[in-house]
């Protein structure tokens, strides 16, 4: 009777060690889908930081461009400045448009 005893106190044990290697399996297999799905996330956010950046240069270049624009251009109080003067030194010169 002890044999059989200590043969299901085997089996049991063995049974258990299967039981916990079939779980390390899958606690394996998820912690594998888990990393690849993190890691195709990274790979997305990525690809849209690499785009945002790719936006920011070209806004950088148009607001290049458009300082340059203002730069090289007079300004409507100006215009208005030097066509007052205009009229005036005409006056006195006797010039009438």
């Amino acid at each position: 009777m002890k044999k059989k005893k200590t043969k299901t106190i085997e089996d049991l044990a063995i049974s258990i060690k299967e039981g916990f290697k079939e779980q390390d399996k899958k606690f394996d297999s998820k912690i594998d889908n888990l990393a690849r799905m993190v890691q195709e996330e990274f790979t997305i956010l990525n690809k849209k930081i690499d785009s945002l950046h790719n936006d920011i240069a070209e806004l950088r270049s148009d607001i290049d461009d458009i300082k340059l624009c203002i730069g090289n251009m007079a300004f409507r109080f100006e215009i208005k400045d030097i066509e007052k003067r205009l009229r005036r030194a005409e006056i006195k010169l006797g010039i009438n448009r």
